[in-house]
């Protein structure tokens, strides 16, 4: 891709998921450095390889699918997994905990993101 094209890619909706997935992968970068952070979903501890997983895919998934009814299924799809996640935090939590509050706000933006890359033709 040219310079052009990059810029024409990012939309806000795109920039949105990026920020939320480069918050993922900075979480996953913590808990694996040893700092006690809170990764459970639904009450199950997730691992670090998982969120930096979750976070690559984020990153990729907007960037490799051209436009049209693949991308709207996989906004769809990335959609659902923020709200799924995004439920999940708040299941079985310590809500005095900032980690409750700072592992949801990714995926706050990834569903907007997400949101919107589905109402924005590109």
């Amino acid at each position: 891709m040219e310079g052009d094209e990059i810029i024409k890619t990012l939309t806000w909706p795109k920039i949105l998921m990026f920020i939320g997935a480069a918050w993922i992968i900075i979480i996953g970068i913590l808990f694996a450095a040893g700092v006690p952070t809170k990764t459970s979903i639904y009450g199950w501890d997730t691992s670090w390889p998982v969120l930096l997983i979750l976070g690559i895919l984020y990153i990729l998934v907007p960037l490799s699918v051209k436009p049209g009814f693949w991308s709207l299924l996989w906004a769809l799809a990335i959609a659902s997994l923020a709200v799924i996640f995004l439920v999940g935090f708040f299941v079985k939590a310590d809500y005095q905990s900032p980690w409750t509050y700072l592992g949801a706000i990714p995926n706050l933006f990834i569903g907007v993101g997400a949101l919107g890359w589905i109402f924005v033709h590109e």
